[in-house]
């Protein structure tokens, strides 16, 4: 019994640690990541860099660079205002830069 109730909050604990701390709006990092991929780095744009960076899927111990870009693709996704040619630019850039 204690161990069924144990896991769970365990488990809700890993992943509330797992999320970055600055957390940025979906299409707030889709703008920012874009102005990037042209060359523009805007110090208003840090958290939002800084939320796309943060994603880093890892396997064995090691960066596993082809599923950060799939999640980081996934997050630019969310952002249901864009069109799939920004977010795929964005993936071809920076899907599986390690900062």
């Amino acid at each position: 019994m204690k161990q069924r109730i144990v896991a769970p909050i365990v488990l809700a604990g890993a992943l509330v640690s797992s999320m970055p701390a600055h957390a940025a709006d979906a299409c707030e990092v889709v703008f920012c990541m874009y102005g990037l991929v042209q060359g523009n780095n805007s110090q208003e744009c840090q958290d939002a860099i800084h939320s796309y960076f943060d994603v880093v899927s890892y396997r064995h111990g090691h960066p596993d660079l082809n599923q950060t870009a799939k999640d980081r693709l996934s997050l630019t996704r969310q952002c249901k205002s864009t069109s799939d040619e920004f977010t795929s630019m964005i993936d071809r850039t920076f899907g599986s830069v390690i900062k």
